[in-house]
């Protein structure tokens, strides 16, 4: 258990950049396996990331790549952009989804609003990995950028940007 909050901190720290880089550039053809990026594409990983991969998304447009560690799908999907990773075997390992502010479920956005007046919701990302959960939220106003955390309930901020 302790090995998987690790590795979720890592993947939410390491995120919380990528997502700080996003909104300021176009570097979300990196984070999400522009060809060269990931590694070499592939056509299809093997049938238990595939048949895990159909039954957990209704899509068609995926694009998959091998990793030294197993495998990835990227696919955009009402409007959202998803990376879903698979170890060499074809187990699941995480689902990231990447999405414009408006997008978030309104009781989120809603409970972020209200303990951050004045601010305005940017953009989300959503990160799961194995049974834990977890939000990064982009929010800004005149003076300010904040990614907030939201996990098991709780809220916090994890970058603090003040604007010139």
């Amino acid at each position: 258990m302790q090995k998987l909050n690790c590795l979720l901190m890592n993947l939410v720290l390491s995120l919380s950049i990528i997502s700080s880089v996003n909104a300021q550039s176009n570097m979300a053809d990196i984070a999400f396996g522009t060809p060269g990026a990931t590694g070499k594409r592939i056509t299809a990983p093997n049938q238990k990331a595939d048949m895990h991969f159909r039954r957990s998304f209704n899509v068609l447009n995926e694009t998959w790549r091998e990793k030294a560690d197993g495998y990835r799908a990227t696919f955009t999907h009402h409007k959202a952009r998803y990376m879903v990773d698979y170890d060499k075997k074809g187990n699941w390992v995480s689902t990231i989804k990447s999405f414009d502010g408006t997008l978030l479920s309104p009781a989120i956005a809603e409970s972020v609003m209200a303990a951050f007046l004045g601010f305005m919701i940017v953009h989300a990302t959503e990160v799961e990995i194995g049974d834990k959960s977890v939000r990064l939220i982009k929010i800004e106003n005149r003076n300010s950028l904040k990614t907030v955390r939201v996990s098991d309930g709780e809220m916090d901020v994890i970058e603090s940007y003040r604007r010139e």
